[in-house]
């Protein structure tokens, strides 16, 4: 799920984006044409199975009596790194109730790897397990008594009824519950908190009451699913998708205002790929690109 639109693209054209609040932001930058259509999700696929839940549990090792953590993300230095430190540091300083699993790999590896090192030297057990990156990770989530996630992975654990924390930057941790639904519609599964420092006791003032409260647990679950069939269904989206193809068929050509947006595109991307090259060059060179600075961050600049 891209949380920002590539700054190279014509204005004028139709442009869909997965949150409102992309969409307001591309607005406001210019773009005439956005609409929205959130990330789906294969409610059929992706549903709670006992039984996997089992399996995935015995072949990773963890303890029977053990409440179960999982993030599934690629280990990216930009956007990622910091939650998932954040969680194997938290993990490891519980009693021993819970363990963290991370499927997923990436280049940042070496530094997760170490800190799960680390952290499993700290706390005397096993508190933290990667798995590395899993050809499907159903299991995993179906495993969970507890997500940690943001984007697609963060809606594709409610199809599987956990209760989600979502994480973000600077230190965000929240958990999805009726009251917090609104802002995560609004950013789409996101958010950017008070400082990185600030990351760990968030995060424990939003683990600590679903690791304590099993009912807790049932219902945000069961809230979590009830909203993604509901609104993130693969049915809805197609319905939408082709909504969108029909006005895009059915809007008359503006073939001068198409070839001065198109003009516009094509200097704004050789300008981009020259910066690329050049911070290449000088080593500075983001992996990510324009995705690592999501739209969330650039609304509150724009405002500062």
């Amino acid at each position: 799920m891209s949380m920002s639109v590539a700054p190279f693209l014509p204005r004028q054209m139709l442009l869909a984006v997965g949150t409102e609040q992309i969409a307001e932001v591309e607005r406001n930058a210019g773009r005439t044409n956005v609409t929205v259509i959130e990330p789906p999700v294969d409610t059929e696929g992706n549903a709670p199975d006992p039984q996997k839940a089992a399996q995935f549990r015995q072949e990773w090792g963890l303890a029977d009596d053990s409440l179960v953590v999982v993030v599934v993300s690629r280990l990216a230095h930009e956007m990622k790194l910091e939650g998932i430190l954040t969680a194997i540091a938290v993990t490891a300083e519980l009693d021993g109730c819970a363990q963290l699993v991370i499927v997923g790999d990436g280049p940042a590896t070496d530094e997760v790897d170490q800190a799960v090192a680390l952290a499993n030297r700290r706390a005397g057990r096993t508190a933290v397990v990667r798995t590395g990156e899993l050809y499907d990770p159903r299991p995993a989530y179906a495993g969970a008594d507890v997500v940690l996630g943001m984007g697609g992975s963060a809606l594709r654990a409610l199809a599987f009824a956990k209760p989600l924390i979502v994480q973000g930057e600077r230190g965000f941790w929240r958990t999805l519950c009726p009251t917090s639904l609104p802002d995560f519609l609004w950013t789409g599964w996101y958010g950017v908190g008070e400082g990185v420092a600030t990351g760990p006791d968030r995060l424990r003032s939003q683990l600590q009451p679903l690791l304590s409260n099993p009912l807790e647990r049932a219902r945000l679950g069961n809230f979590g699913r009830d909203l993604v069939v509901s609104r993130y269904s693969l049915q809805a989206a197609a319905v939408r998708q082709i909504e969108l193809y029909e006005a895009s068929l059915a809007a008359p050509p503006q073939l001068l205002v198409d070839l001065r947006s198109s003009l516009e595109a094509a200097i704004s991307f050789s300008s981009f790929t020259a910066g690329r090259v050049i911070s290449g060059w000088r080593g500075t060179r983001r992996t990510d690109d324009f995705n690592a600075q999501p739209a969330l961050i650039r609304d509150r600049r724009e405002q500062t």
